[in-house]
């Protein structure tokens, strides 16, 4: 049942395009070349976890750079005048921080959200809001700050 389990899910990585260590270690082990032994499949099943757990942090990454990103264009939506919003979705050399400190409604976004800002010794700028505050200017720019739901 467990070999069953691990070929369905190294199948299942494959057809997703992902992770060539898993598609050798399918052929091994549909082959019978796998070693099989009990701390073998052990450590399979955990790197199989392993890529499961990354997967699942990056797809809850991927959603609060969403819910971020609506948050911040909502923010900017309400700061700027129309016609400068529409600027910033029609001229490439204009961006939202020529009419506003585009940080703090970033920050403003953040903060509502509960995405902390610095690391545990709060000091330092944690990697994490860096790369969702990112991520969220990038997705909002890319989706012209939703103007269609204005």
């Amino acid at each position: 049942m467990l070999k069953i389990r691990i070929e369905r899910e190294l199948t299942r990585l494959r057809d997703d395009g992902r992770d060539p260590m898993s598609w050798e270690a399918l052929r091994a082990l549909q082959a019978g070349e796998l070693d099989t032994s009990l701390g073998a499949v052990r450590d399979l099943e955990i790197d199989i976890a392993a890529m499961l757990i990354i997967d699942i942090a990056e797809a809850k990454r991927q959603a609060l750079v969403g819910r971020v990103a609506k948050r911040y264009a909502s923010i900017l939506w309400k700061w700027l005048r129309p016609e400068q919003m529409a600027e910033v979705n029609e001229d490439s050399d204009v961006n939202e921080h020529d009419f506003c400190d585009a940080n703090m409604a970033m920050l403003e976004a953040t903060e509502a959200l509960g995405v902390p800002m610095h690391d545990t010794d709060n000091e330092t700028i944690s990697t994490r809001h860096t790369d969702v505050c990112n991520g969220a200017a990038a997705m909002a720019a890319a989706n012209k700050f939703w103007e269609d739901s204005k």
